[in-house]
């Protein structure tokens, strides 16, 4: 365990938790915000590390990332827990798991150098911490991307970006790319319904780009939550003064969680909101959860020339087609798209393969797996929570995964 995360406090019992912007105060024992990280007699540990509850592999234009070496494969992970409790998170499963201590027992454990090397041996161009928020998992993370990085293999983040500047000064150098779910855009809406707050994440959005790090915002817009036209206006003016070339992704909501008496988002609201966001100077928005076959929506998710509005890279549900004659850069009017387009495209049969494995049904695409027999903290125990600071086994699945219950190698696919 990395101890650059953590920091003395009153003497030699308390610490400091530095991953996340709670920066959680624990004495021996307690627990932080996010429940999967204690002081276990001085030295912060994380139940995530080296454990997973899913790996996959899909196209990276699912995370969602359009100007991160678009139709390449990616590999993702998760794990259990989160240092948010969204109302409508739609990876509630694992993100807001009740029972820790069976999420943790079903998890696989799972080793840098493995899973970097089935990326290697499989073509994959990237690795990425997702599904639940990677921060309170950093060390792995870290550790992770320093053994990518190594050969060759992209790292990337999908985070709702309340890192510390402790966790993002650490992280960024073995980084190439976050996507920062800007959830809204008011601090009081922030921190009653996600218990975040939303200055750091503005705060770290400028130091990851200044860092060098590529960064796509997405922003899920909920009916009654932070669709109100003046804050989607603000958001959007902020956005454009940071960086008018960073890709906005704004995308609908569906009942979930305990939101499943809400309304879906209206495409009314979508394109209003995208209209919004060029208005005010950003280069690059897109639509997301939606159809894009109607007239409303048709390219949505297509990248155009900023310029003269030529359209550079089609997408539609199952594809993705590069229009330009030389990557990121128009072929009609020569205008440079920043972004990461340097690489080779996938076999069009490859791509295929792995989007088709993307609609399969869940039930039939999760390998079931035994409990770990190794004890875990006890539920009782996590109940003392810290003071925070004011304020379908598949062919591409990550093969070889050991479940430690019964030392047989086993594949879990989690369909998104």
């Amino acid at each position: 365990y990395k101890r650059q995360y953590q920091r003395r406090v009153h003497g030699e019992k308390h610490l400091r938790c530095l991953a996340c912007n709670h920066k959680c105060l624990m004495a021996p024992g307690e627990w932080g915000t996010c429940r999967s990280r204690y002081n276990d007699g001085g030295i912060i540990k994380s139940l995530n590390y080296g454990r997973g509850t899913a790996a996959k592999a899909e196209v990276i234009e699912k995370k969602p990332l359009f100007h991160f070496y678009p139709n390449t494969l990616v590999m993702s992970i998760g794990n259990v827990s989160c240092n948010a409790h969204c109302e409508w998170c739609h990876n509630a499963f694992d993100a807001q798991v009740e029972d820790l201590d069976c999420g943790v027992q079903k998890m696989l454990d799972m080793d840098p150098h493995q899973l970097v090397d089935i990326c290697v041996r499989d073509g994959i161009h990237t690795i990425c911490f997702t599904y639940n928020e990677p921060t309170i998992n950093i060390e792995f993370a870290y550790d992770t991307f320093k053994v990518a990085k190594a050969k060759g293999i992209h790292t990337c983040l999908v985070s709702n970006g309340f890192q510390s500047k402790e966790t993002v000064d650490m992280i960024s150098p073995v980084l190439d790319a976050i996507n920062i779910d800007l959830k809204m855009y008011k601090e009081e809406t922030y921190d009653e319904m996600v218990g975040i707050h939303l200055s750091p994440i503005k705060r770290n959005i400028k130091a990851f780009l200044k860092h060098g790090v590529h960064v796509e915002v997405t922003t899920l817009i909920v009916p009654g939550v932070n669709d109100d036209i003046e804050e989607l206006r603000s958001m959007c003016k902020w956005l454009a003064s940071v960086n008018k070339d960073m890709p906005l992704h704004l995308t609908a909501f569906y009942p979930a969680n305990r939101m499943k008496d809400r309304d879906c988002t209206s495409t009314d609201i979508l394109v209003t909101a995208s209209k919004l966001a060029h208005e005010a100077g950003i280069r690059h928005c897109f639509l997301g959860n939606i159809r894009t076959d109607t007239p409303e929506t048709q390219g949505s998710e297509d990248t155009r020339c900023p310029s003269c509005n030529t359209t550079l890279i089609h997408r539609e549900r199952r594809s993705t087609e590069f229009r330009w004659k030389v990557p990121g850069k128009c072929h009609q009017c020569g205008e440079v798209i920043p972004g990461r387009f340097d690489h080779t495209s996938l076999s069009k049969e490859r791509v295929h393969n792995i989007r088709q494995q993307q609609h399969v049904p869940q039930q039939q695409s999760l390998v079931h797996i035994h409990p770990r027999t190794t004890p875990t903290p006890t539920a009782a125990a996590r109940e003392s929570t810290p003071s925070s600071p004011a304020s379908s086994s598949s062919s591409y699945a990550p093969y070889g995964l050991r479940d430690p219950a019964t030392s047989t190698s086993v594949s879990r696919v989690m369909v998104s």
